[in-house]
């Protein structure tokens, strides 16, 4: 039990000798934290009254017969003195009861996610009250034994984090525990559904799957895509000779954001041979799933070639695609440009069968 307060201790004399005057209070023997409760003054009628409700001994704490204490913030469990002045004019006496503050549990004022995504961080910030004290940093927020996924942790600021995998597709109970510092805990339930990722669609080539270029670098282009979740998707190009693409030779581009006029570029980052046959691939991701590739083929000029019917008085244009049913040799070996048909044949029939 906590020493009485100093007030109490200067009145005792006081509420030993002022016992003439017919006084008392009417105060409830407990309150919960946080609660308030109305006390009534028993005196003569026309006294004047002065209550005391801070413990501070100043007796400023209102005149009123029937005041309203709080308290808001007074930390139960434990205890609190009021006191009660009384004035006939002739004799002042004192009198004071003990109100015992009951600890209350906290309370939970926040929602969680209902969803979850296989793949993605899911996490949910706890937030509760505790009716004791307005410092939250008090509550110890945890998760019941058994009553959670494995993986689900809490963060030392309250933060229950989880990235669901395959295993964890499904509907799960959680229950989340805050509790204070006198051990007063609440309990929280609720149902999380993880449900699948769901992959883009696939990019477009665009304009063909087939394309020649002059330039060394050249700069392949597909039409953009969407995630059918609604997630913000990146894109992924690859260059290389062999279409298997698991030679030393592939070039591989970082994340591509799309681009704002409805299609994405990337610039091969090496230069690649004149006269050569190339490979390229691209597709898109939300993070978490890859969508279905979009795939082509590109030419390099050489460099002393020149289409058909050009009669060398005009130098080509240095960079920029060049129409890829224009015929010219795009080997260094003297094979037909209609090498490239076939890929145009065969993108032509996969387009159509989209």
């Amino acid at each position: 039990m906590r020493r009485l307060p100093a007030f109490v201790v200067l009145l005792a004399p006081s509420l030993l000798a002022a016992g003439w005057i017919d006084a008392d209070i009417e105060a409830p023997l407990v309150l919960s934290e946080g609660g308030e409760a109305e006390l009534v003054a028993v005196a003569p009628e026309g006294a004047d009254l002065a209550w005391e409700l801070t413990e501070d001994g100043l007796f400023d704490d209102g005149e009123q017969a029937r005041p309203i204490f709080s308290a808001r913030d007074i930390d139960g469990p434990g205890e609190r003195y009021v006191a009660l002045r009384v004035d006939d004019g002739e004799e002042i006496a004192y009198r004071i009861a003990l109100i015992e503050i009951a600890n209350v549990r906290p309370t939970i004022v926040s929602e969680p996610p209902a969803i979850a995504r296989r793949g993605r961080p899911w996490e949910y910030r706890v937030v509760a009250e505790d009716p004791g004290t307005d410092d939250a940093e008090g509550l110890y927020v945890h998760l019941a034994e058994l009553v959670a996924p494995e993986e689900m942790i809490v963060t030392d600021e309250g933060v229950v984090r989880w990235t669901p995998t395959t295993k964890d597709v499904g509907v799960h109970l959680v229950r989340v525990l805050v509790e204070d510092h006198d051990g007063a805990t609440t309990a929280q339930n609720f149902l999380l559904e993880v449900v699948d990722d769901t992959a883009p669609f696939s990019p477009n080539p665009n304009p063909m799957p087939a394309e020649c270029f002059r330039a060394l670098q050249p700069l392949i282009t597909v039409g953009n895509t969407n995630d059918p979740d609604g997630d913000p998707i990146s894109y992924f190009f690859e260059v290389a000779e062999d279409g298997d693409f698991e030679g030393t030779d592939v070039v591989a581009s970082p994340a591509v954001a799309p681009g704002r006029d409805g299609r994405t570029r990337w610039m091969v980052t090496r230069p690649l041979e004149p006269g050569g046959i190339y490979y390229w691939r691209a597709w898109a991701t939300d993070g978490v799933e890859r969508s279905a590739e979009a795939r082509g083929a590109l030419c390099i000029q050489p460099d002393e070639t020149k289409p058909d019917g050009d009669d060398g008085d005009d130098e080509p244009p240095s960079t920029g695609p060049i129409d890829p049913r224009v015929r010219y040799d795009c080997s260094t070996g003297g094979a037909s440009p209609t090498a490239l048909l076939p890929f145009l044949t065969l993108f032509a029939f996969l387009r159509r069968r989209r």
